[in-house]
């Protein structure tokens, strides 16, 4: 793929975020580096407006990113795009998807790509808590293991900020557990195959944006429920 093109069909970055911590990222090194772009940087900047935003229903959005001069790729200049889409768990957690990519890139691509990410998560959070409920000690003193890391259910520390009730499954070091590397590669598994489709269809590929917006209204009401 020209070098042009792979920044037109392609994410530059992701970033999936639980009450503005970040929890898993996906980065595309090549589109990086040829940017020299600090897509962290760019998204920390806004993310607190794009959260202060929510009345925690289901919605999305794009941010010019205009704090920077547009980068030059094979001679033409190519704008940055910030899009977002976010939504509530059950226990009122606030989950925003963030993507950094070229302006030239299909809106419905970039958006249906999220909302996949996002609702892919919450299916992911249903199954994890209902396996931390069965792995819970009966005594609310107990130190209940989930996966290879063991949790308090009091345990809430600047090093390590989810309680057992809303954890990610991560340790107290911040080191990935087996259960976040496992959506870190759905996660990557959903950003490849979108790309895949958006490069074959091109400007059609919002023709099936109707699956992901019923499967997201279906998720929601089944949050609603709860």
């Amino acid at each position: 793929m020209p070098p042009k093109e792979d920044v037109m069909k392609q994410l530059i970055y992701v970033t999936l975020t639980s009450n503005s911590t970040t929890l898993y990222t996906y980065d595309n090194a090549p589109l990086i580096n040829k940017l020299q772009v600090n897509c962290t940087e760019l998204i920390s900047q806004e993310l607190g407006l794009i959260n202060s935003m929510s009345d925690f229903k289901d919605e999305s959005g794009s941010i010019i990113i205009n704090n920077r001069k547009p980068v030059l790729v094979n001679g033409e200049y190519v704008n940055l795009v910030m899009y977002y889409v976010k939504g509530s768990l059950s226990n009122s957690d606030l989950i925003t998807v963030v993507a950094v990519v070229s302006d030239h890139v299909l809106k419905e691509f970039v958006l249906q790509t999220l909302w996949k990410i996002l609702v892919e998560f919450r299916k992911f959070r249903e199954v994890s808590v209902g396996e931390e409920q069965t792995q819970k000690g009966p005594e609310n003193g107990k130190v209940a293991k989930v996966g290879n890391v063991a949790y308090s259910p009091s345990q809430s520390s600047p090093s390590s900020p989810i309680s057992l009730h809303t954890s990610l499954n991560f340790s107290a070091s911040g080191q990935d557990s087996s259960s976040v590397l496992s959506f870190k590669k759905i996660m990557t598994s959903i950003i490849k195959k979108e790309e895949s489709k958006y490069l074959h269809y091109g400007a059609t590929y919002d023709a099936t944006f109707d699956e992901i917006e019923q499967g997201r209204e279906n998720q929601l009401a089944r949050i609603k429920d709860q």
